[in-house]
């Protein structure tokens, strides 16, 4: 397949948030917000949603957003998913300083069920804690939905119903629809997903929005779609396919491996779009004269069936389809 796309980097949509901190800048140095030290909670790398977009940074069609692309260039940008009306991936860049809501989200099955609901299949990278930094994910043994709900009717702190993980950095963790999870302040994490932005609150810790107003809770929907049977493991090791490739996350509407080089290297991909994520050190592309560093990301087109990638030091990414 010959393309008209090369890679292209993009600028994130930034987006503030009650828990967010100052991570987005000061370690990836994403650009400050218009107050100098405003909250920012996600840095939405790869975005094609009606809540937001990110917008080409590099190439010919620089400045156009996501989804223009995709109107246009559908066949060379996504290839065999080329039937999509959007980018099939969403990535973020999380910063937690404080705890998120404890929240669940939906999956396929409960797109018709709950009016305006996407299914929302995610994976996190963890790339930054401070010390004591946790993750709340899925329910503990045995509780069940009545015990739950009568907590959350009560006006009681749910998370102790949850089970608590301190995470390091490299660790990977699988959040499959239905999972009742909160990432809690200390957390920075890479978030790639299915293109979906629904989410159901159950407890927020009493505390007002950006707005001064306490945020709108979700009980009912949650209580519907959460899992209360075996709860999902919390860590996905990785499975190394040899010294540079590992496979993090294998689900079933997106794939995500990390590779790891300290020489010049070729990649080989098949006939769909795959997102590129720096998590250490630096990459060069000699043939699109495109350098990404940490922090950065790229969409390589579903057409580069060969990309040539040029490292000085050991460099981290993250590649996802």
């Amino acid at each position: 397949m010959t393309s008209t796309l090369r890679p292209f980097k993009l600028t994130p949509k930034l987006v503030p948030k009650i828990w967010g901190g100052h991570n987005l800048v000061d370690i990836w140095g994403k650009r400050e917000a218009l107050t100098p030290r405003e909250r920012l909670g996600e840095s939405w790398e790869v975005a094609d949603l009606p809540e937001g977009q990110s917008v080409l940074a590099s190439g010919p069609l620089q400045g156009k957003t996501l989804q223009e692309v995709v109107q246009a260039h559908a066949t060379d940008l996504l290839g065999k998913a080329s039937e999509y009306d959007h980018f099939p991936l969403l990535v973020k860049l999380l910063d937690a300083d404080d705890d998120l809501s404890v929240q669940v989200h939906p999956g396929k099955e409960h797109e018709s069920l709950l009016p305006g609901a996407r299914s929302k299949d995610e994976a996190w990278v963890i790339l930054h804690t401070r010390p004591g930094g946790a993750i709340l994910h899925g329910l503990e043994s045995g509780v069940t939905r009545q015990q739950f709900a009568d907590c959350i009717a009560a006006g009681d702190d749910p998370t102790a119903l949850m089970r608590r993980h301190e995470v390091t950095p490299g660790e990977v963790v699988h959040v499959p629809p239905g999972t009742m999870h909160a990432i809690c302040g200390g957390v920075s994490l890479l978030e790639i997903q299915q293109p979906s932005d629904t989410t159901y609150r159950v407890w927020d810790y009493n505390r007002p929005g950006l707005d001064g107003k306490p945020r709108d809770l979700h009980i009912e929907q949650a209580l519907m779609v959460t899992n209360f049977g075996e709860q999902p493991p919390i860590i996905q090791p990785p499975r190394w396919l040899n010294a540079s490739q590992a496979v993090l996350v294998d689900a079933e509407d997106y794939h995500i491996e990390q590779w790891v080089l300290d020489t010049d290297h070729t990649l080989v991909l098949g006939d769909t779009a795959h997102v590129l994520h720096v998590t250490e050190g630096a990459l060069h592309l000699p043939d699109d004269n495109l350098t990404l560093n940490v922090g950065d990301s790229a969409i390589i087109p579903a057409g580069c069936a060969e990309l040539a990638l040029q490292v000085a030091d050991k460099t981290t990414f993250v590649l996802a389809r």
